[in-house]
């Protein structure tokens, strides 16, 4: 399922044909696993584990999303981030879930608006409302 941002939501159980189909594709992608989170300051070290951020970068919301625009090197072939395991935030801070939906949102508007091709796919539903 596709929200109006672009981002892609799956059920967890779709996870496997999805990242199969990557794969396939060639598709350079990146996975941050989210097991185990349930709060900002969590959700942000993990991710800047995850994608080798240098230090003191992406520990905060501003530079999270700053960070995010350098994940993927300029390049035609696709690319895709994988956040996987949004179910315990999901429960813990709809709130803080709902923030990272929206930073990576404006992550996929910027790397469209470069031409890039890359997805963001989250394994959750969207926070509600």
């Amino acid at each position: 399922m596709t929200d109006n941002s672009g981002l892609i939501f799956l059920r967890p159980a779709q996870m496997p044909a999805y990242l199969r189909q990557l794969q396939d594709e060639n598709t350079d992608s990146r996975e941050v696993s989210l097991r185990g989170v349930r709060d900002k300051t969590t959700l942000l070290a993990r991710f800047a584990r995850a994608l080798d951020f240098p230090e003191g970068i992406g520990h905060n919301w501003d530079s999270l999303a700053d960070a995010l625009r350098d994940v993927f090197p300029p390049q035609t072939a696709p690319q895709a981030l994988i956040v996987r395991h949004c179910h315990g935030l999901r429960e813990a801070s709809p709130e803080d879930l709902q923030i990272l939906v929206d930073i990576l949102a404006d992550t996929l508007t910027f790397y469209a608006e470069q031409g890039q091709r890359v997805e963001i796919v989250l394994d959750t539903r969207l926070p509600p409302a």
